[in-house]
């Protein structure tokens, strides 16, 4: 039962005490002599005071000590409060359909239902396969490959190649599984030199270079993107007409990962102004779209539209397999990433022996020994 009396008593005793403490300076019209009277009169009434509040029940009370524990009840009480408001927000983020709120509805409707409502030209959706080479042709821009001319080695036609039986399956599974884990562990990822921080990559020559140190990959996995290398290398003969012996890796074939992780940054691009070196780029989705990831289709802008640079679309698949000559036919991009991890893995041709490889084997002798047989030629 509570003791109003003692809690009475004890207040009493804490208010005497301050007005004893504050009443000299609230009133100035008092005499000195007076204050000094008053002072001695409250300091002789103090002690019988807080004898008096001490003797109450039999108990010692003091200010401090009562207000100790509350300290400690608060602190406890504002933690679980904290707690109790992260973990409502956290289970309201996987509740709230907040997709609705951050999306247009033109948008929802497209990443829920997997169709592009502002394009309906596709080259390859995730739902079609492709057993054989599919050739999407377009006239060559001859200017572009003026140094393939000096070398008597131009492609029989120009466009974009898809095929969905590049590898059998299990290397297919065996090949993403290793990118995601090179890519983590000795990934590379800078604004300074790549058009968005959403993409992570790295570069083959590189990962061969830090195996030696950093043991990331094994003999059999290396075995896995030679073959890879060798199948490339087979269909991009066949899609283009290039002979086999003059198409040579260059150096930026690499695994490439994207996620949505800032802003899409619009990236519009011709290969061979980024890297006039290449004649042939070609990728191998290691996913799939509207299944590992939303969004992410890689756009060219040279489709049977009425109007120039209009847009057709691949939609990655795991296992299938683009490739385009690298002139200024082929403007492209890759749209933007809604959700999810969009991987592949990248071979770039050339047929110029000092810019290429002729194998990964050569390729990874270079990494690891530093004797590089590329030069600044422009040949």
């Amino acid at each position: 039962m509570v003791n109003y009396e003692y809690w009475y008593k004890l207040f009493d005793t804490a208010l005497v005490n301050r007005r004893a403490k504050t009443s000299p300076s609230k009133d100035k019209s008092v005499p000195k002599s007076n204050v000094t009277k008053q002072q001695s009169t409250a300091n002789k009434a103090k002690p019988d005071k807080t004898k008096e509040s001490n003797s109450v029940n039999g108990k010692s009370s003091n200010l401090t000590n009562v207000a100790s524990p509350r300290s400690i009840v608060t602190f406890i009480a504002n933690f679980l409060t904290i707690c109790a408001v992260s973990g409502l927000l956290i289970t309201l983020f996987y509740v709230v359909p907040w997709e609705q709120w951050v999306f247009s509805e033109d948008e929802l409707e497209r990443l829920q239902s997997g169709e592009d409502l502002e394009y309906r030209n596709f080259l390859a959706t995730a739902d079609q396969q492709f057993d054989e080479i599919s050739i999407h042709e377009v006239p060559c821009y001859e200017k572009a490959y003026w140094r393939e001319k000096r070398l008597n080695v131009l492609p029989e036609r120009c466009g974009v190649m898809v095929t969905d039986d590049l590898l059998p399956n299990d290397q297919i599974l065996k090949l993403r599984s290793l990118a995601t884990k090179v890519i983590d562990k000795v990934g590379d990822t800078s604004y300074a030199n790549r058009e968005s921080i959403n993409l992570q990559w790295i570069n083959l020559h590189n990962l061969y270079k830090r195996n030696a140190t950093k043991r990331v990959l094994r003999d059999v996995e290396f075995d896995l993107i030679r073959n890879a290398s060798l199948a490339a290398r087979e269909a991009v003969s066949t899609a283009f007409g290039l002979p086999t012996e003059r198409l040579f890796f260059n150096m930026v074939s690499q695994f490439t990962r994207y996620r949505p992780l800032v802003k899409h940054n619009e990236f519009r691009h011709v290969d061979k102004v980024r890297s006039p070196a290449l004649i042939v780029t070609s990728i191998l989705w290691l996913s799939t779209a509207n299944l590992d990831f939303g969004g992410g289709h890689t756009e060219f802008l040279n489709g049977p539209g009425p109007e120039p640079y209009s847009p057709v679309l691949i939609e990655p698949k795991m296992g299938r397999f683009a490739a385009w000559t690298s002139g200024f036919e082929n403007p492209h991009e890759v749209t933007e990433l809604f959700w999810g991890n969009r991987l592949a893995l990248i071979f770039a041709f050339t047929v110029s022996d000092k810019l290429g490889y002729e194998s990964m084997e050569a390729l990874r002798d270079w990494a690891t020994n530093g004797t590089s047989q590329i030069t600044n030629s422009s040949y």
